[in-house]
């Protein structure tokens, strides 16, 4: 991300997202299903 960037207000964006249940479930032989899921709600919240 630029340090350039600004929010933009008028500006949407509709992003597909898996169910919490089935988040990262490629990570799960190392974390924890709320561990892989409090990852998946933190890259949320970047996009």
């Amino acid at each position: 991300v630029s340090n350039n960037s600004r929010f933009d207000p008028g500006l949407w964006a509709v992003v597909p997202i898996k169910n919490f249940d089935h988040a990262k479930e490629r990570l799960a032989g190392i974390l924890t299903a709320p561990e892989r899921q409090s990852l998946f709600a933190a890259m949320l919240e970047d996009v």
